[in-house]
């Protein structure tokens, strides 16, 4: 048995990508394929939450709650965007392990 592990993010767009469930994809700089980011949080709200520039665990946390979404999810988009470095945040995500 193999195992993966797999942050909620990357869960979530491995998923909407295999089922199409957007119609909308978009590119990372590497070519690989991911959900767009709009789906999960409007662009406007995130756009103010950015302003704020205010990256903290509880402003992720009031966020998320705000947008009735994980925080691991926002975490992601921030890490994503690079508003924040990969290793910063990270406790807020959940991890998943898939067996195959």
């Amino acid at each position: 048995m193999v195992k993966y592990s797999w942050d909620w993010l990357c869960f979530l767009s491995l998923i909407c990508f295999l089922t199409s469930c957007t119609g909308k994809k978009t590119q990372l700089n590497d070519g690989a394929p991911l959900l767009s980011s709009d789906t999960l949080i409007s662009s406007e709200d995130f756009e103010a939450f950015r302003r704020n520039r205010d990256y903290s665990e509880r402003s992720v946390l009031q966020f998320a709650k705000e947008q009735g979404i994980a925080p691991g999810i926002v975490v992601g988009r921030m890490q994503l965007e690079g508003m924040i470095k990969y290793s910063m945040l990270n406790n807020l995500k959940e991890k998943y392990e898939i067996a195959v």
